[in-house]
């Protein structure tokens, strides 16, 4: 299966939990699937048809900080001067638009990588020129590509998963990471209309093989808790990446409407 691979990292990155609105805006440990969606049409130029369009990424970082940002509040204004209760009229001329400027935090990941791929691979030359300046999370978050290819992803019996995002289905079978629920899809043509659907954040080494192969090698934390009898599962592997313990390293393919 042929894909692009793109390579880019930046100093900071930021992707902020949806639901959380005043006081404190953590950050998810990896980019929602959203944003990826973002990240491809910004290099396009314009919104694609999300259908048939994936993804699968391997994504670290060296730490995690705190910014202090402003949060511009914007209300209706009364048509008429600015009154403020004990001073009086402050502003003379008609006011349409009056607003609050409020301080918050914000977390941030310090020095992002991320090898993302993506499908279809004809996408790669907008990649090599993309048509508006790359980041990733805010918009002063500037990544830069370090290496843009067209790769043909394997099938393979076995592989290894780590730094990465995996449906929440792999949830029993891997029993590591972290679950979220994220923002999947943001559809512009209604009035961004987001899609959330749940996600697993793995961020250790875990190794899936076929049932009958033997694990003895494998530390405690590298092998899956649930094995299913019977169950032939390929995977696509990168046939470039490190080779660990006979595996080379997986890459779960992701769709945004499906």
């Amino acid at each position: 299966m042929q894909v692009v691979r793109v390579e880019m990292e930046g100093l900071t990155t930021s992707f902020r939990y949806p639901h959380f609105m005043w006081g404190r805006h953590p950050t998810f440990e990896m980019p929602p699937p959203a944003t990826i969606y973002g990240h491809i049409c910004s290099a396009v130029g314009e919104w694609m048809d999300p259908i048939g369009l994936r993804f699968g990424y391997t994504f670290t970082h060296e730490g995690k900080g705190e910014d202090l940002e402003h949060v511009h509040a914007i209300s209706p204004g009364t048509g008429g001067p600015l009154r403020q209760r004990k001073r009086g009229v402050v502003f003379a001329e008609p006011v349409n638009i009056q607003g609050n400027v409020n301080p918050l935090t914000r977390e941030f990941l310090f020095r992002p990588r991320m090898t993302l791929y993506v499908s279809p691979a004809d996408l790669a030359e907008y990649f090599r020129s993309p048509r508006y300046p790359t980041v990733l999370g805010r918009s002063q978050d500037l990544m830069s590509y370090r290496r843009v290819e067209v790769v043909d992803l394997e099938r393979a019996p076995r592989a290894y998963y780590e730094h990465t995002l995996l449906p929440w289905e792999m949830q029993v079978r891997v029993r590591r990471g972290v679950t979220v629920l994220m923002p999947r899809y943001v559809d512009y043509s209604r009035g961004r209309e987001p899609a959330f659907e749940r996600y697993v954040i793995l961020q250790n080494r875990v190794v899936l093989r076929p049932v009958e192969e033997r694990q003895e090698d494998l530390d405690e934390e590298e092998r899956p808790v649930i094995r299913y009898e019977d169950e032939a599962m390929l995977h696509w592997v990168d046939p470039d990446s490190p080779e660990y313990k006979g595996a080379k390293r997986g890459v779960w393919l992701h769709g945004f409407t499906e």
